[in-house]
């Protein structure tokens, strides 16, 4: 007996064992619980990612790493509370984590362990490398990459030491490196330190080479200098510079030349006046240099001013007016005959500006001089002056002025260059000539004291040392009572380059004839341009010469060459200079480089310079630079590439301008680059790229990659505008891609522009969600469900086609989600869906296609009377979950949507909602197998969504208060394990009536209204102690099946 009772308890030992054995091995089994650890994709060395599945009844995750406490996540706070991003760590180093799974108590429900490793600390990314030739300055750019960088080290291949240290703040620095030279490569390579001293791999290197610089020489002849170079360049990186000598000082380097030939090695300069000096200018991406500064080269400019006198007998005195500068000789040359060669007669220096010839001079003989400045490399000359030594040539044009009516004025023109002096001679009446007055040479005016009533008649003839002029100039006549007055205003405007427009009026507007009168520079002589008849009070002077100053002034005819005083009466007259010439054939093209290059024809003076201005936007002109004479061409670096410009130019000087020049408009550069790159992997090698384009002048694509940022672009396509993909090969998985697509456009205002966009994306070959399946839950929503392959990637993309309508993209969800409710359909519409993965810009396949036709609403006749509910009303109806009351043959049902609901009711719409479907087990007191609401009232029993109201009553036929239904389905959600999350009760302030609210239902109230499930009956009123109408009830579980 006692060994069957000791067997008896073996047994039962055994069996206990083997049940605790297999409970502990299904837990195991169906809780799947792992810990996922792995470095991150872009700080792998200083960051680990972990993930976990979720875990029933956990309301907390500890994360332990290295038996540390590093988080504690709450699940009804945190946002994603199965996943977790470890930052901060030290690279290449093993770390152990520990995920613990608690209950709300602090139980352990499960916990798993696992282990990552950081990888190598992240290399540094040299963007761009720099060389300043002449002065052996490297300039570095890069991308630190590592998080755990403290330090930068920048080292030259085959030297042990750094070259130099920052801080990993940085991103670029600049070093003198002594030992360059030219045409040997140097190579420097830069790499990260952490606190600890650990260094990551060096970068790639970035390799220099000094090119040997030209030497550059410049030598002048006339005003065109040459420039050559001693070996032939890449022009495309040089461009001529050049500066000029004043005030003492040499001026800023300005750029003459942006574009150097390719074949060969010399270029030439139109200069003005004035010493100069050029040199080589090299700035790119790669390189800065400059060549050696050429020797100053100077234009020479002529002597002016000459002037010729015989003044004794065998002798003529020279003077003139010598240019500016020191660096030059003096030449008198004279020849005798017209046919001969000039000789010189004297050589000078720069500071002499006279001299006498005594030579061989003969009387009644021409002699031609000319004064020549020489330096050593050019020379200049005056033009030739030609004098005689016989008697002068005659007077001409003698013109009598009336000044008062005991004054007459005496002018002529001096036609001869030699005479020694003037015969002025006058007859009175009929009486007989006599000579008034002997005058100086250079004299063309003279004036007379005569009596007011006798008429006057002169005459005039040059003299000199060979005797009197062969004739003596016209004759003319006049009376002092003859005179009048001038017009008594003369206005003057230069229209134009040869144009000046003159207008004057008379005192009593009487019609008199008028001379008008003009002389050509503050030096010049005064001349009869034109006498116009009477009543005319306006004249076009034209054909005059260029930028270039003319005195007018204006007279009343009185008689044959006799006239009044002139308007205005002095000396100067009124002045005015022709407009400079005009700047012509102005173009402006934008460059490749951003700016925009303006270049014109220059016909224009040494000391002109020009005005450029801009109109942005069909605004208004603003001078916006000005450019110094001998160049027709500037660079507008500072126009912005998506705004129109309208361009003109004008030549000033400091007294006189042009008029402006035709206008040139360019137009904006595309600001359309190619947009919305993306990439569908297809395999794990190979991808299609696609993009899209908005611009309209695009001439062709081309497409580079590169998988590092200090590799150069590598080119794999160039496609036709039409073209907006392409296939891409031999991609290596895993692996880090850039790349860029550039549209070239074309434009008559422009060079050939290229805009681009470039993105990046991982080689990873993501899977394409399957067993894509669409369900209609009601004539407004659809619900989806597939299942996910691949768990890379950042999510999926949900598609959806409308009766046959193109697909469009309706929303995006997370990598791990498998479900998702669309409430965006209409009813009784063909909805096609189809999904794919994405990750930043690249995309998977579509999956298979999901066809669904949403229903058609259920309607009731009596919803009119609540517009707020008619949507969740009917398509609940259409789903299954409320039903009318009244159904009548040939009419609408009726739905009583102002009944109160019953707790029975509510019940059944809860059931029916969350399809909660089971075995009804037990009874209460008031609920029995025969009623109609047994089954749903006693599965929410079952399943402890209700209790009963005490003695095991549930009052099924009773009113349910609002607050109520609140606590029903709060409760629901937690005993489905998809709780509602925490709100607190302060959003519930909103409502005067909160305080009705009971203790036991105010959580509940307040998720469900924060999640906007139950709302107020007002904005300021929520009700919570009415009961519900059927309308209220489902509306609330409408929002649910929105959810």
């Amino acid at each position: 007996m006692r060994l069957i009772v000791k067997n008896r308890y073996r047994i039962i030992v055994f069996i206990l064992i083997i049940f605790i054995m297999s409970f502990a091995m299904m837990g195991k089994a169906e809780s799947g619980f792992t810990l996922k650890a792995e470095p991150a994709k872009l700080n792998s060395d200083t960051q680990i990612n972990l993930s976990w599945p979720s875990i029933t009844d956990a309301s907390h995750y500890s994360l332990y790493r290295d038996d540390t406490l590093v988080a504690n996540i709450d699940v009804d706070t945190q946002e994603f509370y199965l996943n977790f991003e470890d930052t901060g760590l030290v690279p290449n180093t093993d770390y152990e984590y520990k995920v613990i799974a608690l209950m709300p108590n602090g139980s352990t429900i499960e916990s798993e362990l696992c282990s990552a490793k950081t990888a190598t600390m992240r290399t540094p990314s040299i963007v761009s490398s720099h060389l300043d030739i002449n002065n052996k300055e490297v300039t570095l750019s890069w991308v630190n990459n590592s998080l755990s960088a403290k330090t930068i080290i920048i080292k030259k291949i085959g030297i042990a030491e750094p070259i130099v240290t920052v801080s990993s703040k940085d991103s670029s620095v600049s070093f003198h490196d002594p030992s360059l030279s030219e045409g040997v490569p140097s190579s420097y390579v830069i790499l990260s330190m952490d606190e600890q001293g650990a260094t990551s791999p060096e970068s790639t290197p970035a390799v220099l080479t000094p090119i040997e610089l030209p030497r550059i020489n410049a030598s002048i002849d006339g005003r065109i200098v040459t420039i050559t170079w001693d070996k032939l360049l890449d022009a495309e990186h040089f461009l001529l510079e050049r500066a000029k000598y004043s005030s003492n000082s040499w001026g800023v380097w300005e750029a003459i030349k942006t574009t150097l030939p390719r074949d060969k090695n010399q270029v030439t300069d139109n200069i003005g006046s004035g010493t100069y000096r050029y040199r080589l200018y090299m700035e790119n991406e790669e390189y800065r240099a400059t060549s050696n500064i050429s020797k100053p080269v100077t234009r020479l400019l002529a002597p002016s001013d000459l002037k010729c006198i015989p003044t004794v007998l065998g002798r003529i005195d020279l003077s003139w007016t010598n240019p500016p500068g020191k660096d030059f000789i003096i030449n008198v040359e004279r020849r005798d005959n017209p046919g001969e060669d000039f000789k010189i007669i004297a050589s000078l220096d720069s500071n002499i500006n006279s001299y006498f010839d005594a030579f061989s001079i003969e009387p009644n003989k021409s002699y031609y001089y000319k004064i020549t400045a020489r330096d050593g490399s050019s020379m200049a000359a005056t033009p030739i002056y030609h004098i005689s030594t016989g008697p002068p040539s005659p007077a001409k044009s003698l013109t009598l002025e009336i000044l008062s009516p005991t004054k007459i004025g005496l002018n002529w023109q001096d036609s001869s260059n030699n005479e020694s002096g003037f015969k002025v001679e006058r007859k009175t009446d009929s009486g007989g000539f006599m000579e008034i007055a002997l005058l100086p040479p250079n004299t063309t005016q003279y004036i007379d004291n005569v009596g007011d009533l006798s008429e006057y008649t002169y005459r005039v003839i040059p003299f000199n040392l060979a005797g009197d002029a062969p004739s003596y100039s016209n004759t003319v006549k006049a009376k002092t009572s003859l005179n009048k007055l001038p017009p008594r205003s003369l206005e003057v405007n230069a229209v134009a380059n040869t144009q000046i427009d003159l207008s004057w009026e008379y005192d009593d507007l009487s019609n008199r004839s008028t001379v008008i009168e003009r002389k050509m520079g503050e030096g010049g002589n005064w001349n009869i341009v034109k006498i116009l008849g009477a009543g005319i009070t306006n004249y076009s002077d034209i054909d005059l010469l260029p930028s270039t100053q003319f005195f007018y002034r204006v007279r009343t005819l009185l008689s044959d060459n006799v006239y009044s005083i002139p308007y205005p009466d002095n000396p100067e007259g009124t002045g005015v200079f022709t407009k400079i010439e005009t700047p012509s054939n102005l173009k402006a093209i934008r460059q490749n480089s951003g700016a925009i290059k303006l270049t014109w024809t220059d016909m224009l003076q040494d000391e002109t310079e020009f005005i450029i201005e801009r109109s942005a936007k069909n605004g208004p002109f603003i001078k916006i630079a000005t450019q110094k004479p001998g160049s027709n061409t500037w660079y507008d670096f500072d126009a912005l590439d998506d705004i129109d410009y309208t361009y003109r130019i004008k030549a000033i000087n400091p007294y006189n301008s042009s008029i402006y020049s035709n206008t040139y408009f360019v137009e904006r550069l595309p600001q359309n680059p190619p947009e919305n790159l993306s990439m569908d992997i297809i395999s794990r090698n190979t991808a299609v790229l696609h993009w899209e384009i908005q611009n309209s002048n695009i001439s062709k694509f081309m497409i580079d990659i590169r998988s590092k940022t200090s590799e150069p672009w590598k080119r794999i396509a160039t496609l036709p505008a039409g073209i907006k993909s392409l296939v891409i090969n031999n991609l290596e998985a895993n692996t880090l891609y850039h790349v860029q697509v550039l549209a070239v456009s074309n434009s008559p205002s422009q060079e050939p522009y290229t805009s681009k966009n470039e993105f990046q994306f991982v080689m990873e070959h993501l899977e394409a969600p399957t067993n894509l399946v669409a369900k209609t839950l009601s004539p407004t929503q659809v619900i989806l469900e597939w299942e996910n392959i691949s768990q890379k990637g950042m999510g999926i993309i949900i598609e959806r086609s409308v009766n046959g309508g193109d697909f469009l993209e309706i929303t995006r969800v997370g990598k791990d989600i498998s479900r998702y409710l669309d409430n965006t359909v209409s009813a009784g519409n063909l909805c096609k869906y189809r999904l794919k993965s994405f990750s930043t810009n690249t995309f998977t396949d579509y999956s298979n296609t999901g066809v669904v036709r949403t229903l058609l609403p259920e309607t009731f006749a009596d919803l009119s009377f609540v517009p707020w509910a008619k949507n969740a009303i009917e398509n609940l109806a259409a789903l299954g979950v409320v039903q009318g009351k009244e159904y009548n043959a040939g009419k609408q049902p009726m739905f009583a949507p102002n009944d109160k609901i019953t707790r029975a009711e509510f019940i059944t719409l809860v059931i029916k909602a969350f399809s909660l479907d089971r075995t009804p087990v037990g009874t209460f007191s008031d609920v029995k197998p025969n009623h109609w609401y047994y089954k749903n009232v006693i599965i929410a029993k079952n399943m402890g969504i209700v209790t009963g109201m005490g003695d095991d009553y549930f009052y099924p036929n009773n009113p349910i208060k609002r607050e109520d239904m609140a606590v029903i389905l709060a409760k629901t959600y937690k005993i489905l394990e998809i709780p509602l999350p925490h709100y607190n009760d302060s959003i519930l302030d909103k409502y005067k009536d909160k305080g009705d609210i009971s203790p036991y239902a105010l959580a509940s109230i307040a998720s469900l209204n924060g999640e906007k499930i139950i709302n107020g009956k007002s904005s300021h009123e929520l009700a919570p102690q009415d009961y519900s109408t059927r309308a209220e009830a489902a509306v609330m579980i409408y929002n649910i099946l929105k959810r």
